[in-house]
């Protein structure tokens, strides 16, 4: 990774010029047109995609919610009263498609209904009173949906439950953050304990390495990472018991070597979850597919799960959080279209947006000032120039051992690897490719472990 020659506060100043030119393009597809109730897909649809769902939408009022413009309560207000008749409306689209049984799509109904900053986004403008008591019926429903207190599935049919699943969970937890009776029960403490312990256990089979296009597991810790994190920031630190302290500090380890073994970071790296619904009685008869696929971003994920974690974790992992925010605000600065264009559908995602202005607002808000002297040391030293300093000095002393034993033996064959050690760090220098080749594996091993 490159550590490039930005400061974390000129960083933190382009990460709020990305973030408004990602609301500017929520506001601008909206008002475009006279009739739209929420968002579909793409910031950029094409004309055979320009749909409102339920993802789009609310990403769309989370995104907008973190900005305080007036004018925009109108707009918010329609799109989460969209939101609430596709819920609860049994002839809206989402209910004749059976979308209603899907957890992640429950999720981000509740992204879209949330109080100010409970949620892990950071709150969105109240919706009208006159919906209070089924947003509330809402929320107790989706509570009801856990299974055997161990979370929830990735779909929910009262005949056939789905088994509890990690990232179904944890962003079952962020959602359910915006009503205060649930977070405050002590079954959702358990909930929490449960994934973070599981969560820990899967996660550590990847500690320590290196990120490649297989990314589930690092995608489903750092939801859960992120998810116990946002829990301790809304309930206050003061507020926990230790044993959740205890999980949040071993899962940001665990995400952290993730992060630090992320040689190459590829902005349109994702994680899909394939949901399969058994047939059911209690689906809709017609027009539903039992096949769905939910599909995450990786990096920004990870980079907002570590800075909602906060001291040690962002000290540690600076370096990394950096890269990510950079390279994504850089892209979205310099795109024509004011947002980020993955390479795999050359489309701007508005889910992806969701995660990526969640993170570039966490990171604008994160004051790298307060973390320790050993965290900032830590951080310099996994710079690019780690590999060739440490090569180096190993190559220096093999230098000066083999002179002295030459001078001791007078042996041709010290001799001769006097001179190899020698010609080495001069290839080192003059950067060969054998030799660049070593000092990067040297230099991913260090930063993985250190």
């Amino acid at each position: 990774m490159d550590l490039g020659e930005k400061t974390w506060e000129v960083i933190q100043t382009d990460s709020k010029a990305a973030l408004n030119r990602i609301q500017d393009r929520f506001i601008n597809l909206y008002q475009n047109e006279s009739d739209r109730e929420g968002w579909g897909q793409y910031l950029d649809p094409p004309p055979h995609r320009n749909h409102t769902g339920i993802y789009g939408t609310g990403s769309g009022i989370q995104v907008l919610s973190c900005n305080d413009d007036p004018d925009l309560s109108d707009l918010l207000q329609t799109s989460q009263e969209w939101i609430i008749e596709q819920w609860d409306s049994d002839d809206s689209k989402t209910a004749n498609k059976g979308h209603r049984f899907l957890t992640y799509k429950a999720a981000f109904c509740l992204f879209g209904l949330t109080e100010k900053d409970t949620a892990h986004v950071g709150g969105c403008t109240e919706y009208n009173e006159e919906y209070a008591d089924i947003v509330d019926n809402f929320y107790l429903e989706l509570w009801e949906r856990r299974v055997d207190k161990r979370g929830w599935g990735e779909y929910w049919l009262e005949t056939e439950p789905d088994e509890p699943q990690l990232q179904s969970s944890a962003l079952m937890i962020l959602a359910l953050l915006g009503h205060e009776d649930i977070r405050n029960k002590k079954e959702f403490k358990s909930i929490l304990k449960y994934i973070g312990k599981r969560a820990y256990q899967e996660g550590s089979a990847l500690d320590r390495q290196k990120i490649g296009n297989k990314t589930d597991t690092a995608v489903t810790v750092s939801l859960c990472l992120l998810a116990l994190s946002r829990y301790r920031t809304v309930m206050g630190y003061q507020n926990i018991d230790k044993e959740i302290g205890n999980l949040i500090d071993d899962l940001g380890h665990v995400v952290g070597s993730i992060a630090r073994g992320a040689t190459d970071i590829d902005p349109s790296t994702y994680s899909t979850y394939l949901i399969s619904l058994p047939e059911s009685d209690e689906l809709p008869p017609e027009d539903v597919w039992l096949e769905h696929y939910f599909i995450i971003i990786l990096f920004p994920i990870i980079a907002l799960a570590l800075l909602e974690a906060g001291t040690p974790h962002v000290g540690h992992n600076q370096l990394f959080i950096r890269n990510v925010v950079q390279k994504y605000s850089d892209m979205i600065l310099s795109s024509n279209a004011d947002c980020f264009s993955s390479a795999k559908t050359n489309r701007c995602s508005t889910h992806d947006h969701f995660w990526i202005a969640m993170m570039l607002r966490r990171f604008s808000q994160t004051d790298i000032s307060q973390e320790s002297l050993l965290s900032k040391a830590r951080s310099y030293l996994r710079s690019k120039y780690v590999g060739s300093v440490l090569l180096i000095s190993v190559l220096l002393v093999m230098a000066i051992i083999a002179a002295m034993l030459n001078e001791i033996y007078q042996s041709s064959t010290i001799t001769a690897i006097s001179s190899l050690v020698i010609a080495l760090i001069g290839a080192l220098l003059g950067e060969s490719e054998p030799v660049i080749w070593l000092k990067e594996h040297i230099n991913n091993y260090f930063n993985a472990h250190i």
